[in-house]
């Protein structure tokens, strides 16, 4: 979840008086220039900053948004991805039959996605890599692919088409964490085992971008230069 301090689309900084648990605790938000604004209860640590702004925790009722004005559920299933205007998520209905389902945040409505996965892989396990994982025209999500059938224990870094459920994956990646688009929607920029890399969503191609960082907590572009911070 988010450390000491972090920036919501709001503007404002959070901050915790100290490292939260797992049964959360307060935050509390101030202008850039330090002067308090409000206070905000977590229920539980969250699994990151929403790109609407507030945190996303995960509950037993499944994924939630918490903000200083309200909280509201994104999905009673497993998040996949997350952007500002869409969500994806694997939901399940009262007779277990479940699917992979875009989610119009505004209006809760839900699209069926039938993806094509790489390698033929059959109904592999997602994982959510950030909850800025939509890119920024709500087109595409990056996910964390494992396959059931391989048993090799290694992930993929998958782009989907939220439109027609298209999958361009990247080579085996020992683990990813903290993906995020730059803001031209043409690449991910991810951390693997504290090796940052640039994934190209057009040609597939993957660059190194700096290796052996210890400590990743975060990612982040800075759109004046297009380069990736920690």
């Amino acid at each position: 979840g988010p450390g000491v301090s972090t920036v919501t689309a709001d503007e404002l900084v959070w901050s915790a008086p100290s490292q939260l648990g797992p049964d959360g605790g307060p935050l509390v938000a101030t202008t850039r220039d330090g002067t308090p604004v409000r206070e905000l209860e977590l229920p539980s640590a969250p699994i990151g900053v929403d790109p609407a702004g507030g945190f996303v925790v995960d509950e037993a009722g499944g994924s939630y948004r918490v903000s200083a004005a309200s909280t509201s559920q994104i999905t009673p299933g497993m998040l996949v991805a997350l952007g500002r205007e869409v969500a994806v998520a694997r939901e399940c209905d009262a007779k277990l039959a479940c699917g992979l389902y875009v989610i119009d945040r505004e209006s809760s409505a839900r699209r069926l996605l039938e993806p094509t996965w790489p390698g033929g892989a059959d109904d592999p396990t997602l994982a959510l890599v950030s909850t800025t994982s939509v890119s920024p025209d709500g087109q595409r999500a990056v996910v964390e692919i494992e396959s059931r059938s391989d048993g090799s224990g290694q992930s993929l870094l998958g782009v989907l088409s939220l439109a027609t459920g298209a999958v361009i994956a990247a080579g085996p990646a020992q683990s990813i964490e903290h993906a995020t688009w730059t803001p031209d929607g043409r690449f991910v920029i991810y951390n693997s085992g504290g090796r940052v890399a640039a994934f190209d969503a057009l040609t597939a191609a993957t660059t190194l971008v700096s290796e052996r960082l210890i400590g990743i907590d975060a990612l982040a572009i800075r759109p004046s230069v297009g380069s990736a911070g920690s």
